[in-house]
């Protein structure tokens, strides 16, 4: 028997409200992985943003990988925690998908739930799993940024390597993880001391320092 259900907007002002801020943080979301396809290909705000314009963020995600994969290699940390990153991304997304483009219904007797379309109605979400989703999100669009502005980001520092003929050289520099954020800037500062010029520019030469 097919049940009958009317369109639902909830009354719950508190719960509308955290909505609308999921919503608001996922488009700061998409805005960063925006920036870091400009970082990553070296353009400018307003080229990134253009060769972005109305991209969707699965296809934003996808483009960050490949540039990634072809700029730093397969098998970099570097890739790596910027995959997990990603992965996260898009587990944070879909929840988001679920919530705001589901159906939100009610049946005539009372009953709320969203209807997926290939999913069996389940409950409305809660405020705290609205606003636990929003702190996720948010996490995760501060840890690209920062990755891609911050001195000891792990992008930025990984950008800064364009050649070297020492492969520990380059271990030094794009073996940057969470625990050692620090890694490759004190190496870079022994690099400086040596002559090496570490300026503002997308990469630097750097001679061997372990012979």
């Amino acid at each position: 028997m097919s049940r009958i259900v009317t369109f639902l907007v909830p009354d719950n002002q508190i719960l509308l409200a955290a909505l609308g801020r999921m919503a608001i943080r996922h488009s700061h979301l998409d805005y960063v992985l925006r920036m870091t396809i400009k970082t990553l290909t070296g353009k400018t705000v307003t080229e990134g943003l253009a060769v972005t314009k109305l991209t969707q963020n699965w296809r934003l995600r996808r483009q960050i990988d490949d540039v990634a994969t072809k700029r730093f290699g397969e098998s970099s940390a570097v890739l790596h925690q910027l995959r997990q990153l990603l992965e996260r991304a898009r587990v944070a997304t879909t929840r988001r998908n679920e919530m705001l483009h589901e159906l939100w219904a009610q049946e005539l007797d009372g009953g709320q739930f969203l209807i997926g379309d290939d999913k069996p109605p389940r409950p409305l979400p809660t405020v705290d799993e609205v606003d636990a989703l929003t702190d996720e999100i948010n996490t995760v669009l501060t840890a690209l940024n920062s990755g891609r502005l911050d001195r000891t980001g792990f992008l930025l520092v990984a950008l800064k390597v364009r050649s070297t003929n020492c492969e520990r050289c380059r271990e030094c520099l794009l073996g940057v993880s969470s625990s050692l954020p620090g890694l490759a800037i004190r190496r870079a500062s022994g690099l400086r001391k040596q002559g090496v010029k570490w300026g503002a520019g997308p990469s630097i030469i750097a001679p061997c320092v372990h012979s």
